[in-house]
């Protein structure tokens, strides 16, 4: 919610309602070894995840890949807490320092992570319900502002391909989703192509709407979506940005928790020895860490920008599992001969 994808690059709406629907076919498609992995398993399979796949096959491998994955939730994890901290000081709270701003998201993350992610997976749709209500209630309200000559533009194909990888590149959330699937006991597959589905659904609507009511406006404001209550009719919700904030925390805050419950939970894999608390702080401290110095400084975090690009994308989400998929499958065709 923080950024309209795409439209700060200036690419026109037909270009990214495109590149959105082409980058989530790409998405189900990248998502396929995954789906197999978590889909032929059972209940009683104890090492479902993969970190703890690769290590039950192989430790020199899985003592490389298990901080591949560490290193990319905390730094994936900093740059969303930089994001957030830096849009809620431009617009709500500017006279606090950002560095305590971090501080506070993270505390409130530390504790819940430490509480487990059936907690962060249960509060998740009260959230989503949440963004979908406001949503509604900031168009509604722009609805006498909706232009329809708005919808304009041509479409480019060099301009899509650059906003289909840029839509791809901030999918940081598709290697999350790979990586969760050890969570998710009943269909794996149903739950991650929901999901996938519910994003372009929402982007559309989002991208859509704020084009509608607020025309060529929409490629000079920092945060669009906001703008789209702000610019409401209705002299009541334009002054509901409280409501706003709360709904922009609460998201952040379950993005942020899972991040951190999945890298605690990658340190955990690699140091079972360690409590759950021991690990889930330490991870807390390495992500206050390596986000605290652009807090204090102001600069964009570009390094944790591109933790999620592409090709990352296609080693952590695609090429990582579906090794462990061949090798899962050829280990159970020997043991069959």
């Amino acid at each position: 919610m923080t950024y309209i994808p795409l439209i700060e690059n200036g690419h026109s709406l037909k270009v990214q309602l495109c590149s959105a629907a082409a980058s989530t076919l790409i998405q189900a498609l990248m998502l396929i070894p995954s789906v197999l992995l978590f889909s032929d398993r059972d209940s009683s399979d104890e090492k479902g995840g993969i970190c703890e796949k690769v290590l039950a096959k192989n430790r020199f491998w899985g003592y490389i890949i298990t901080p591949l994955y560490y290193i990319y939730f905390i730094l994936a994890a900093a740059f969303s807490a930089l994001d957030f901290t830096e849009f809620i000081g431009s617009r709500f709270i500017g006279s606090v320092p950002e560095w305590i701003t971090l501080l506070l998201i993270i505390l409130v993350c530390l504790y819940c992570a430490w509480c487990g992610i059936e907690g962060i997976g249960r509060a998740a749709p009260v959230v989503i319900t949440g963004f979908i209500i406001m949503l509604i209630v900031m168009l509604c309200g722009g609805m006498e502002r909706i232009d329809p000559e708005n919808i304009q533009g041509e479409f480019i194909s060099d301009s899509f391909l650059k906003a289909l990888y840029n839509d791809l590149s901030r999918s940081s959330e598709l290697t999350m989703l790979c990586f969760g699937g050890k969570y998710i006991v009943n269909n794996f597959r149903k739950s991650a192509y929901s999901a996938l589905a519910v994003r372009l659904v929402c982007t559309v609507i989002t991208v859509l709407g704020a084009v509608l009511v607020l025309g060529d406006y929409v490629y000079m404001c920092s945060y669009p979506f906001l703008n789209i209550g702000s610019t409401a009719g209705v002299r009541f919700l334009q002054r509901i940005d409280s409501v706003y904030m709360i709904i922009w925390v609460l998201a952040a805050v379950i993005s942020l928790s899972a991040a951190l419950y999945m890298a605690s939970d990658v340190l955990k894999t690699a140091a079972p020895t360690l409590k759950r608390g021991t690990v889930t702080a330490v991870s807390a401290l390495l992500l206050f860490i390596a986000a605290l110095p652009y807090a204090l400084s102001g600069k964009e975090a570009e390094l944790y920008k591109n933790i999620s690009a592409f090709p990352v994308q296609l080693v952590t989400a695609v090429l990582i599992p579906l090794i462990i998929l061949m090798t899962t499958k050829k280990g159970k065709a020997n043991e069959n001969k």
